[in-house]
């Protein structure tokens, strides 16, 4: 008799740890001992589904107490008893408390050592609070399993690490700039012809480290009058935003950004292709999406050497300490200038980027299940 398994996520398909829910279920191997169900928590809709179909609401409730966050808690409690439970991101370990056996992904701890507000403290040490009772631990990388261990001070033979994939759409476009899609993009963007771009993917949220984003750009100003910086991503918080727009003014480099939100995965892979270098000089990463899909895509990457960002990009990317401005700025510059530079690190992020595959994921993934659920 086969042993249902509910796999529970609490986001869309299309963000970081959404993601990673979806594919996992979806590149889980068949397995005689076990039958794979998903569960989605929507917090917006106040609604719970149970393989694509709704089988629970709550009423919403008004002011702060209508967050998210609430709506998670009150909707798990209407979770159907299953034989065991993978909470895949670490707002989610609070079922651990009442569901067993369980083990719970933790994609970061950042909502608990570096929380958006102070007041968000409280209410994340309850989401997380599941962390230390699950069965057992997955962490996204080796960074977050040491960033456990130091927080909750438990044993490390509770934690595997298990990396994210890459999906399989992010690959290389043959002769790009002969596509349809390129010429649309240009003409949306209103790109200046032969204009060096950059790429910065991901939130306004100051552990990404926008300023220094921005002060490599005004230095490459100086030597690229007409370089262009795309910021793809939601602000995050309004704060963190104003504080980015400031820094712009500041610096002039009004004409040298294009400012997008979310956008669709097609138009994010187009921007990769588009983009002479993706540019993350962030402070903390659980793992680094970004650097990911820009490798298997053949954009190359320039990033910060800190937390987990080395271990995803190994010697494909070039790395340097998150606010050596001149540092990234020469790489940049060299990457521009030289094609064998460029071509060198396209075919390293390409090769790099094999080996993280959903497919090994799961696989390991269910590995897991077989041992603790």
């Amino acid at each position: 008799m086969k042993k249902n398994i509910a796999i529970i996520t609490n986001a869309k398909e299309d963000s970081g740890v959404g993601s990673r829910a979806h594919q996992i279920a979806l590149h889980m191997p068949k397995d005689d001992d076990f039958a794979i169900h998903t569960i989605v928590l929507d917090g917006g809709r106040n609604t719970l589904s149970v393989d694509g179909s709704a089988t629970g609401s709550i009423a919403p409730w008004p002011s702060i107490l209508g967050t998210k966050s609430i709506s998670w808690m009150r909707l798990a409690k209407n979770i159907p008893a299953f034989e065991g439970y993978d909470l895949s991101n670490q707002t989610l370990s609070f079922i651990a408390n009442t569901r067993t056996p369980s083990v719970v992904t933790v994609h970061d701890i950042i909502e608990l050592t570096n929380p958006q507000h102070p007041l968000a403290r409280l209410l994340n040490k309850r989401l997380l609070g599941g962390i230390t009772k699950a069965n057992h631990i997955i962490a996204v990388s080796e960074y977050v399993k040491k960033e456990i261990v130091r927080y909750f001070r438990i044993s490390e033979k509770r934690i595997s690490v298990i990396y994210n994939g890459v999906n399989e759409d992010f690959k290389p476009i043959q002769d790009f700039k002969k596509t349809i899609s390129y010429h649309e993009l240009v003409k949306s963007l209103q790109l200046p012809k032969d204009s060096p771009i950059i790429l910065s993917v991901g939130s306004d949220h100051p552990r990404k480290n926008l300023a220094t984003t921005l002060h490599v750009i005004a230095k490459l100003k100086e030597q690229y009058p007409n370089i262009l910086l795309l910021k793809i991503g939601e602000p995050g918080f309004l704060d963190a935003r104003k504080e980015f727009l400031h820094i712009v003014d500041e610096l002039a480099l009004k004409d040298n950004i294009r400012i997008l939100g979310k956008i669709s995965q097609e138009m994010l892979l187009d921007a990769y292709h588009v983009a002479d270098a993706l540019l993350l000089p962030s402070y903390q990463e659980g793992f680094g999406m970004p650097v990911l899909e820009a490798m298997a895509s053949g954009c190359p990457v320039v990033c910060s050497n800190a937390t987990s960002l080395p271990e995803v990009v190994g010697d494909a990317g070039i790395m340097h300490s998150p606010d050596d401005v001149e540092g990234y700025a020469k790489s940049i510059s060299e990457l521009f200038e030289s094609g064998g530079i460029k071509e060198s690190f396209i075919a390293k992020g390409l090769q790099r980027s094999k080996m993280f595959s959903w497919d090994k994921a799961a696989l390991q993934t269910l590995e897991l299940y077989k041992k603790y659920l």
